[in-house]
């Protein structure tokens, strides 16, 4: 661990022993950095949740555009469609998952 140092506890050519604290880090700047990757892990759980919610959305989209299609009521093509947004929805949620677990 790097860092600025604060403050000195031991002397030159005193006796220390192992637990005993040297010296005190200023830690301004790791605190910084745990706010940031804090509030980065927030960010991509809540991207994790809109996934999510899209991702179930575009499946009930897609299981109506079937039930359309089998009954001649809708094209093959809003079926192809509707598979596709759905297929999107997965990888956009499958990357936000990879995020949130890298922000972890």
């Amino acid at each position: 661990l790097s860092g600025i140092i604060r403050s000195v506890s031991a002397e030159e050519n005193q006796q220390v022993k192992k637990g005993d604290v040297l010296a005190t880090l200023d830690t301004v700047k790791l605190e910084v950095q745990i706010e940031r990757a804090e509030a980065s892990a927030k960010g991509a759980a809540a991207n994790v949740e809109d996934a999510t919610v899209t991702l179930a959305e575009n499946e009930s989209a897609l299981v109506r555009a079937a039930a359309l299609t089998k009954r001649g009521m809708a094209t093959d093509q809003s079926l192809e469609a509707a598979t596709a947004t759905r297929d999107r929805a997965k990888a956009a949620l499958d990357s936000a998952q990879a995020n949130l677990a890298i922000a972890q």
